[in-house]
């Protein structure tokens, strides 16, 4: 099959024939990737892997580590999978591409579909299938109640991020367990919401 010029198959795959590669940038945290695997179990492999063939005819991932990694931690015997004929250059550019080409996202038009899902699902359920706390459900849904004034000010939030900061952190793996248990704790999927969650935590319990 071509489309757009591009070679490209699409099989049904054991995930042990498959193996990931060496520059992949996206990462996931514990808590965010049990919530993947629960998902994959409750409704299935939906989004295939994206991947290459090899000159040696192995295949080797350009997206969809998380959901490869998953599916073998389930232990599914195939998953569906995309083929494409390319050069480890240009895996490497659609590696990034694919990771950053998300769309916009929209805070009122997911806050009115989350009031849509309450219709039918149970809060509990929708805690369980959206990986979210009540809380920050609830904090989405407020927007629906603001005036028009209220809204625009809030939704700048959103949109502006003013002084970005990079902070690198480097640990042994010993520290990094500590870390991720750290943060799956705080229920946040973000890490670095998650970070200046605990640091606020602390802060409060100084000033007690």
């Amino acid at each position: 099959m071509n489309i757009g010029g591009q070679k490209m198959e699409f099989k049904l795959i054991s995930p042990n024939k498959i193996k990931s590669n060496s520059w992949n940038p996206n990462e996931m945290v514990p808590s965010v990737f049990e919530h993947l695997k629960k998902e994959v179990q409750r409704v299935g492999f939906i989004d295939p892997v994206t991947v290459r063939r090899l000159e040696d005819g192995s295949l080797e991932i350009v997206d969809g580590y998380h959901r490869w990694k998953a599916s073998k931690e389930i232990g599914l015997k195939e998953i569906p999978v995309i083929i494409l004929e390319m050069s480890e250059d240009e895996a490497k550019l659609q590696t990034i591409n694919l990771n950053q080409i998300k769309g916009e996202f929209n805070p009122v038009k997911f806050a009115e579909l989350l009031q849509s899902l309450e219709v039918k699902y149970k809060p509990s359920d929708l805690e369980t299938y959206l990986n979210m706390s009540q809380q920050e459900i609830d904090s989405y849904k407020m927007l629906l109640q603001m005036s028009d004034k209220e809204l625009d000010e809030t939704l700048k939030v959103f949109k502006e991020k003013p002084n970005l900061n990079e902070v690198k952190l480097i640990y042994n793996d010993e520290e990094f367990e500590l870390f991720n248990k750290a943060i799956s704790l705080t229920g946040i999927t973000k890490i670095q919401d998650a970070v200046l969650e605990i640091c606020r935590f602390y802060m409060e319990e100084m000033e007690k």
